[in-house]
């Protein structure tokens, strides 16, 4: 007995030892936007996702600092020759931080829905790069494919992540910001 509570106070000695070495993570992430052309819905988007990451306590950053490597970086085209990723609206390279979006896949949809599912496909694609995977849900934000339940959802009420989402864009968001250089701001 007494040697499990020793232990527990080493423990506990140990994190606030930690605590006082790690600096603590600022909230939020960054994410830059390279649209490619002027969007009149971009504003509208960004504030929506903001909206959906706020629901989960997480303050999305609009912006695109000095260092590439604090942001995530989305771009946005409409090319309809890439043929890559066929049927989908975005996609994530989770490890570069990188994302795209089909603008003329979104295209296809009533302008009404547009703007909705702009924010959802940025919401699901930065959720991607924060998780560090390509893993889908079987229903909410993170659902690899929406139908037309989901597209109504999104005019009204949002689309939502899953516990199990909610958990691994944390744990992704915390060790974004360990990775940073503890001594970035003296350069």
């Amino acid at each position: 007995m007494r040697i499990a509570v020793l232990m527990l106070a080493i423990m506990q000695l140990m994190h606030v030892r930690a605590a006082e070495i790690v600096p603590a993570a600022e909230p939020g992430i960054t994410v830059c936007i390279d649209e490619g052309f002027r969007l009149f819905e971009m504003g509208l988007a960004r504030a929506l996702t903001s909206t959906i990451y706020s629901k989960i306590g997480t303050e999305i950053k609009w912006g695109c600092p000095g260092d590439p490597e604090q942001a995530m970086v989305v771009t946005i085209r409409a090319d309809p020759r890439d043929v890559r990723h066929p049927g989908a609206l975005g996609y994530a390279q989770p490890f570069t931080g990188h994302i795209r979006v089909f603008y003329d896949r979104l295209g296809r949809f009533s302008p009404e829905l547009r703007v909705n599912l702009l924010a959802h496909v940025l919401a699901h694609e930065i959720a991607h790069v924060l998780e560090g995977t390509d893993r889908h849900s079987q229903n909410g934000i993170m659902k690899a494919h929406w139908d037309s339940f989901d597209f109504g959802k999104m005019m009204t009420h949002h689309l939502e992540f899953t516990a199990e989402d909610v958990v691994l864009i944390r744990r992704g968001i915390a060790a974004r910001h360990l990775a940073r250089p503890m001594f970035a701001s003296l350069r």
